[in-house]
């Protein structure tokens, strides 16, 4: 790791670290990541990824995303998995004052998620 880098840069998010769930099956944003996550907005969007991880983005990013994905032709069998699976997992959550986010049950099953995980910035 490079002692410049930062979780914040033209307006993504980037960076790796390592969380642990706790008990309830909570994680805590990291506080270095938790102004480009947040965007400006109380609200997470957490989804479900083809490769067996969780998305988090924030509630603005998230709207163009979804569009993009409800113009997927239905009648595609790869488009309509895409869209069952990224819409069809798609949970809205708030941190709490400590930063911490529920990850919902099937989101922790898709991911296999168990105990520790790493979050990875990839931009927006």
């Amino acid at each position: 790791a490079k002692s410049g880098n930062k979780s914040r840069m033209g307006g993504g998010f980037h960076g790796a670290a390592v969380i642990t769930l706790d008990a309830k099956g909570r994680v805590a944003i990291p506080t270095r990541h938790r102004t480009a996550l947040l965007d400006g907005a109380d609200t997470l969007v957490l989804s479900a990824h083809p490769e067996g991880c969780v998305l988090i983005y924030p509630e603005s990013a998230w709207e163009s995303v979804r569009v993009r994905v409800e113009s997927f032709p239905s009648f595609n069998a790869q488009a309509s998995w895409w869209k069952r699976l990224l819409l069809g997992m798609e949970e809205h959550v708030s941190p709490d004052g400590s930063g911490r986010v529920l990850l919902p049950p099937a989101l922790r099953v898709h991911a296999k998620l168990e105990r520790d995980a790493m979050m990875v910035g990839q931009g927006r």
